[in-house]
């Protein structure tokens, strides 16, 4: 997935409803292509969803240094 597409995605879809702030929208939808442009960059992670469910894992782990990544 490419820096663009990620707009497309049922995670990101899902995520723009949760928020249901048209102006918190587009400030996400210009600053967040730059975040996954970095983490495309810097992590193996390639998509929203593995960016999304790595937070998920770290969050519910009980490993606090995982916790606190």
């Amino acid at each position: 997935m490419t820096a663009n597409e990620w707009i497309n995605g049922k995670c990101v879809q899902n995520w723009f409803e949760l928020i249901g702030n048209e102006r918190t929208i587009q400030n996400y939808s210009h600053d967040f292509p730059n975040f996954l442009e970095y983490v495309y960059q810097n992590t193996s992670y390639k998509s929203t969803s593995e960016i999304i469910q790595s937070r998920i894992e770290n969050l519910t782990s009980q490993d606090m240094v995982k916790r606190r990544l």
